[in-house]
């Protein structure tokens, strides 16, 4: 049975069986998945903008991890990296813990 799905719908020519013990139920598949979507789509209507688009990620960018560092090296807690850059005491945290393990 996986072999014919695992082929896109084509049987495996070696396969002298296939026909034997498969039914091909491609139509009611995808039938099922119409249904599914008919049934979901009032929760789908709800979301703002389109729910399967991905979401944009807050990525500290370079410029800030180097002003991290450089900040840090100049002997600022990590409460005045915070507030200077923007970033949370975590975010700050976290930065410089990779930096030193990284020497």
């Amino acid at each position: 049975m996986s072999g014919v799905f695992l082929l896109h719908g084509q049987p495996v020519k070696a396969d002298k069986l296939s026909d034997v013990y498969t039914n091909r139920p491609f139509g009611k598949v995808y039938q099922a998945i119409r249904k599914v979507e008919a049934y979901l789509q009032p929760v789908f209507a709800e979301v703002p903008g389109d729910p399967t688009q991905r979401q944009p990620q807050a990525y500290t960018t370079r410029k800030a991890v180097d002003q991290i560092r450089e900040l840090h090296q100049q002997g600022a807690s990590v409460r005045e990296i915070s507030e200077v850059t923007g970033k949370s005491r975590m975010t700050v945290h976290r930065h410089l813990n990779q930096f030193n393990g990284s020497e």
